[in-house]
């Protein structure tokens, strides 16, 4: 497989919300692919689900720096405001609501945490590729996978980080799959795996193997230190992962009849009224 982040034009910020969403709901299926503007991300998201929140596109920090836990979101209305101040943000999902935890494997000049993560998984008779597997810009791979059941891990990757793995749940946040970075470089699905977002709305992505949950807590304290990566932040206790819950039909359905209003709402809109580059920018 060519380790290559796979590039496309960068969004324009002349772009219209209007013209984004109309072409966004003419399509068939929601997939994992790299959109021509990151708040189409957000909507595949959220029609899947899954509460995001925006990133700086440098920093790949939360914009909401103190409240991202409490004001990440499905609601359209707001993923609108939020990306019509700045198309490049970058869209993240929140995973205590999500109840999904994410596999890291870095290739940042260190050891080789792809090959690693591979390794562990080989050694244990496992099969990494029915989790859905997205490269990253960097050429590291995130793997996901659902929490345990009733008892929801958070960030903490003592017995992996040597092994430059890092481990993303409960407190944490990932930028989303199809996500483009500035440069045209985006979160791309990996072949051979299952697309994500179909995974998702199917009920498909696998459970973190036990061994792998018993590799976490092996090493790992009540209340290990707070992540430093900006891919993560500090582990919530179980009592305020009990709020984590997965996507219900009930919610699908929910999403998907905000999605008909907001467009009958964007059809009768005077052109150019959310247009990309209104409003102050969040660097």
């Amino acid at each position: 497989m060519d380790d290559k982040a796979q590039t496309n034009n960068p969004p324009s910020e002349e772009q219209d919300i209007g013209q984004i969403f109309s072409r966004f709901v003419r399509q068939s299926t929601i997939r994992c692919e790299p959109a021509e503007c990151n708040i189409e991300v957000a909507w595949r998201c959220a029609a899947a689900g899954l509460a995001v929140f925006p990133c700086n596109p440098k920093t790949k920090r939360p914009v909401i720096v103190e409240h991202w836990r409490e004001e990440s979101t499905t609601d359209f209305d707001q993923i609108c405001k939020w990306w019509n101040v700045n198309a490049h943000l970058l869209v993240a999902i929140d995973l205590a609501k999500s109840n999904l935890l994410i596999i890291d494997g870095d290739r940042h000049g260190g050891p080789d945490g792809v090959v690693e993560v591979e390794k562990i998984f080989v050694e244990h008779g496992a099969n990494l590729t029915v989790a859905p597997g997205i490269e990253t810009p960097t050429s590291g791979r995130h793997y996901y996978f659902t929490q345990p059941d009733g008892d929801p891990l958070g960030n903490g990757d003592k017995a992996v980080r040597h092994l430059g793995i890092n481990i993303r749940g409960v407190g944490g946040y990932v930028i989303a799959p199809g996500t483009m970075r500035t440069d045209g470089t985006y979160y791309k699905q990996m072949a051979g795996t299952p697309e994500f977002f179909e995974a998702l709305c199917y009920s498909l992505i696998p459970p973190l193997p036990q061994f792998f949950i018993d590799l976490l807590r092996s090493q790992d304290k009540p209340r290990d230190k707070p992540q430093d990566d900006p891919l993560g932040e500090p582990q919530q206790s179980a009592q305020q992962s009990n709020n984590s819950r997965k996507a219900t039909n009930r919610e699908k359905k929910f999403a998907a009849a905000t999605l008909r209003n907001l467009a009958h709402e964007l059809s009768i809109m005077q052109p150019n009224s959310h247009g990309l580059n209104g409003g102050a920018r969040l660097d």
